[in-house]
């Protein structure tokens, strides 16, 4: 197995056909001014790694409004095991969703998908089905994950429009082990891969 960084993780996808967040990647402090510049401010500085230790995850992305900021994270993003350089991420609004798609040991397919916010009740849900992935079954998985009642028909069929399209581009790939997205952000025009991680094998 061969776990992608972060970097090529999104680089991956985005060669697939898949729109990914605008970002710029760096490893020297000499690039992060003309990352920000290519980005611009405010932004999402986050490490990029294959052997990350996990339970850092979640403290490794924050926002700033100014240089200094960032040039004080960078150098504790810089001491940490596993750090291979820097993605600055355009910051992305819409509604945010996990998807996952992982084979299991009988070469079989399945899809996960989550809303990461709560719906009006407070509730949220994973949902999941093996392949193939068909309107009708995405239709199931909608309900089954309690999305919230404002997300509108034109969201949902972009994002079952992205759905179809993932399953069907890694179904054709034998070497996709999984596609775990974590965040896929979702507005009424376009789906946008803000966080990834491929594993290949």
């Amino acid at each position: 197995m061969s776990k992608l960084s972060e970097k090529g993780s999104l680089d991956f996808l985005e060669k697939s056909g898949f729109k990914v967040v605008r970002r710029e990647f760096f490893s020297t402090r000499f690039g992060l001014r003309n990352s920000l510049k290519k980005v611009g401010i405010p932004c999402v500085l986050k490490v990029s790694g294959k052997n990350l230790v996990s339970k850092g995850q979640s403290k490794l992305a924050k926002d700033f409004q100014n240089y200094t900021c960032f040039i004080k994270d960078f150098k504790r993003l810089k001491k940490m095991d596993g750090f291979e350089g820097v993605l600055v991420k355009k910051i992305v609004f819409g509604r945010e969703f996990s998807v996952l798609v992982k084979r299991n040991e009988f070469l079989e397919y399945s899809l996960s998908i989550s809303q990461i916010q709560s719906n009006e009740e407070g509730l949220k849900a994973i949902s999941s089905k093996s392949f193939p992935i068909t309107k009708d079954k995405l239709k199931k998985m909608f309900n089954e994950s309690k999305f919230s009642k404002d997300f509108s028909k034109r969201g949902r069929k972009v994002l079952e429009d992205f759905l179809i399209e993932l399953c069907s581009k890694i179904k054709e790939n034998s070497k996709i082990y999984s596609v775990d997205i974590n965040s896929l952000f979702v507005n009424e025009k376009s789906p946008i891969i803000v966080n990834a991680s491929v594993l290949l094998g």
